[in-house]
């Protein structure tokens, strides 16, 4: 399993994300819905939308996946982060960042 670096910036990214107070709150169906359009137009059984601290990622909403968050070694959005697109992942198990991730293999 490919564990992404941080940022150069993460002591700021992770500041202004606290300033938002999201973390931690109650679902929305505005996120919800917002993930569910997601999945429709990246033809994606899964979508999350996702916050990242420091040690952990958190699901603001999310479509087909029970848990609420986990680890941010283990979590693809630290890898998405790094880039400037949209990141799909057609199938984690071919995917040399994420074969071999616990999530993926569970």
């Amino acid at each position: 399993m490919q564990v992404a670096p941080l940022l150069p910036d993460e002591e700021i990214r992770v500041k202004n994300l606290l300033s938002y107070g999201i973390l931690d709150s109650a679902e929305e169906k505005d996120f919800d819905d917002l993930a569910e359009l997601i999945a429709q137009v990246c033809n994606c059984q899964y979508a999350l939308i996702t916050f990242l601290d420091k040690e952990r990622q958190w699901f603001k909403a999310r479509r087909h996946v029970e848990i609420k968050e986990s680890s941010r070694e283990t979590s693809f959005c630290s890898h998405t982060i790094l880039q400037d697109d949209v990141m799909v992942v057609n199938n984690a198990k071919k995917d040399k960042r994420f074969f071999d991730n616990p999530h993926v293999i569970n």
